[in-house]
């Protein structure tokens, strides 16, 4: 409804300054009544609480195509030459403002979410945990101890008059990450917090005697345990508990129940490099597309495993991380207070671990280390641990990649359509080592950020742009939601799912699809 009345104003603008460009005495009377019709549009979008920033160049031009349309109207003489001067700046610049006032609502776009495909009301809850057995290793203080905000997903009961949280509860989070690579102001992504989601805040469990598989997210360095909101709707839809931990310290922005605030510490990986380091970083990137390309296997396991080798920083990481998902589960299991609710519907029998970037790689040491957990997804993440160049997956594994053929173009210098798919993944050698089932997709003109809702943050613009890569927003959305409900579905409830035994031609854009190392069509 918000983007309705929006669009229609927009129309009413547009309309109201063709109007004003034409001949007075011919239609000046329309040119005041489109006036009239935008400024009634934009009081009715403000009453309804539709006020954004996006939008305030509208409201304004509005006011003033009222105001020029009623004084051309009683003033219509254009015989002076100064006057003729005046109307042919006033329509470059009604021109000029109205591409401004159509192009701010169209680039950072409102829109209704669809909601989830399950059958199940959502509840949402946000969980304060402390590891009094664990001391903090990312600060300087002996007696801090390892603290984590939890939100959790699950099937709910009845939310009659309840309301939905927004889309974004918070713009901190999402605006930390936003501000590293494009400095903006904050009230830049303030318009997300006007769209409503599915989750409902604290709604009551669902009364039954079913009891729910358990599956874990863990979002990406710098990211935050939000970054996936929809597909953590889905699951839930579906009959899931979920629960999404934020990465104290190594998450963007996290605020606790009692209202401090935890930021990223790992802000020295963003400090620019120097221009040696550039030209370095340039020549390796040049050759390992070459080697991903085309390489031998032996040359990409070599690649591969000096890349896990030299990361200890992150490796160790990956080991706080698998600790935070081993320790959530042991307070889910144990009934802390605050997961009573969560406990009395959970099957501790059915639990998965899948995660973004550096928590894929977190969902995959956790399955390799922890006899509880059934299957792991890795979105995009290159499999980092202690000694991952080692694992054996025991367990079903899916692996979803993004189209490295656009970091290989940049790394080549050349265009994306001139390369063809790689020959190898970055988990490829996790695939081979494998002893349980195994799958590997990848998603067509998709980067590393599309594995995650900022896709649908920004839209057009990031589509526009190219940020988050040329693929379609809610294409993505699909994929992401589809398969890996699927796998889940497969493989902690034991549903057939076709969807992963060929390419679906729901979505074209998975161009790669490999079961046990063997591509199917």
């Amino acid at each position: 409804m918000i983007q309705l009345i929006q669009n229609v104003l927009l129309l009413a603008l547009a309309l109201s300054v063709i109007l004003n460009c034409l001949p007075v005495q011919k239609f000046g009377k329309y040119a005041i009544w489109a006036g009239y019709l935008a400024a009634c549009l934009v009081i009715i979008d403000i009453l309804s609480g539709n006020f954004r920033w996006q939008m305030i160049i509208a409201y304004v031009l509005a006011l003033l195509m009222l105001v020029l349309s009623r004084f051309r109207k009683s003033n219509d003489s254009t015989t002076k030459w100064w006057h003729k001067l005046l109307f042919s700046g006033y329509v470059i610049i009604s021109i000029l403002i109205l591409t401004v006032a159509i192009i701010l609502p169209t680039a950072f776009v409102m829109f209704k979410l669809p909601s989830p495909s399950g059958k199940y009301d959502v509840g949402v809850k946000d969980i304060h945990l402390i590891d009094n057995n664990r001391k903090e290793s990312l600060t300087e203080d002996e007696n801090d101890l390892r603290e984590l905000m939890v939100r959790a997903w699950y099937p709910a009961g009845s939310i009659e008059n309840a309301n939905p949280e927004p889309f974004v509860k918070e713009i901190e989070p999402v605006y930390e990450i936003f501000k590293r690579s494009l400095p903006i102001p904050k009230f830049i992504l303030s318009h997300l917090k006007k769209i409503p989601s599915h989750s409902y805040p604290d709604a009551l469990e669902l009364r039954t005697n079913s009891k729910f598989p358990i599956v874990v997210f863990n979002h990406g360095l710098s990211f935050y345990a939000s970054q996936n909101k929809l597909l953590m709707e889905e699951l839930a839809s579906n009959g899931y508990i979920v629960l999404s931990i934020n990465h104290t310290y190594d998450a963007s922005w996290v605020k606790f129940t009692n209202g401090e605030v935890k930021t990223l510490k790992s802000e020295g990986q963003y400090k620019a490099p120097k221009q040696e380091e550039i030209e370095e970083w340039k020549a390796k990137a040049k050759n390992d597309a070459k080697i991903m390309l085309n390489g031998t296997y032996e040359e990409y396991y070599k690649l591969i495993k000096e890349n896990l080798d030299t990361n200890e920083d992150i490796n160790r990481k990956v080991q706080i991380w698998t600790d935070d998902i081993s320790f959530v589960l042991d307070q889910l299991e144990n009934g802390e207070r605050q997961l009573t609710l969560l406990n009395r519907m959970a099957d501790f029998r059915k639990i998965g671990v899948f995660g973004m970037s550096l928590g894929g790689a977190a969902a995959g040491k956790f399955c390799m280390e922890d006899s509880r957990c059934n299957a792991a997804i890795n979105m995009d993440g290159t499999q980092f641990g202690q000694d991952a160049i080692t694992y054996q997956f025991t367990k079903p594994f899916m692996m979803l990649n993004g189209d490295r053929r656009i970091d290989y173009a940049r790394a080549l210098e050349t265009e994306v359509e001139k390369i063809e798919l790689p020959r190898y993944e970055m988990n490829d050698f996790l695939i081979h080592q494998s002893k349980n089932i195994t799958y590997n997709l990848v998603v067509d003109k998709s980067v590393h950020g599309s594995f995650s809702d900022f896709l649908l943050m920004t839209m057009d613009f990031g589509s526009w742009t190219g940020l988050l890569g040329k693929i379609d927003p809610w294409a993505m959305k699909g994929i992401l939601d589809d398969y890996s409900l699927a796998f889940f579905n497969k493989h902690l409830k034991g549903i057939e799912e076709h969807l992963l035994d060929c390419i679906s031609k729901n979505h074209p854009e998975v161009i790669k699809f490999e079961v046990n190392n063997e591509i199917v069509k």
